[in-house]
């Protein structure tokens, strides 16, 4: 069995929708843009070849001798880190989008600011915490939470799909059972 990486690539490379895919590559990260000396700009550069070492999948050099690394970890060095900040939810939030609750209506704003995560379940928690941030009333939504009638009598159709159950299932792409919507 191949690595993680190597299961990936296969699965993906087989989809018969493979043909439609565009693969993108990254090229220039438009945050070395933001250097305003030449300290920044010298730090900015690093991080950018760290990102494109990451995303063609070679490791940068202080990880080929960190014997504690396992195969598809990568070691963050400690210049893009902060260690004095508290590592929470709310400070990631608050750097990302600096001047949130004065800009979360500006299209252009949200479109230049992202907060990438590996699941969808990091996702939905993201995004209650900050819709929690947002001053004005609160609306709940609900998804229906009946199954398609297979057959068999009612009470066996509750057990077989019980609502509690098919509330429980996130699909990316489709809402939540429970959608909080604000205003903005």
């Amino acid at each position: 069995m191949g690595s993680r990486g190597d299961v990936v690539s296969a699965s993906i490379t087989r989809s018969q929708l493979w043909v439609n895919c565009k693969i993108l590559t990254l090229y220039r990260n438009m945050r070395s843009n933001q250097a305003t000396n030449d300290e920044e700009l010298h730090s900015l550069k690093l991080f950018t070849e760290w990102v494109l070492n990451i995303g063609d999948g070679t490791p940068t050099p202080s990880s080929k001798f960190n014997s504690c690394l396992e195969e598809d970890d990568t070691e963050i060095p400690i210049d893009f880190c902060d260690p004095e900040t508290q590592n929470s939810i709310e400070n990631m939030i608050k750097w990302t989008y600096p001047r949130f609750l004065s800009q979360y209506r500006s299209p252009q704003y949200l479109s230049e600011r992202a907060i990438l995560t590996p699941t969808n379940q990091i996702v939905n928690h993201l995004n209650t915490v900050i819709v929690e941030n947002i001053l004005g009333d609160e609306s709940t939504y609900y998804s229906v939470d009946r199954a398609e009638d297979l057959g068999g009598t009612a009470s066996e159709l509750s057990f077989a799909f019980p609502p509690k159950y098919l509330n429980s299932i996130t699909i990316p792409g489709l809402p939540l059972y429970e959608l909080k919507l604000k205003e903005g």
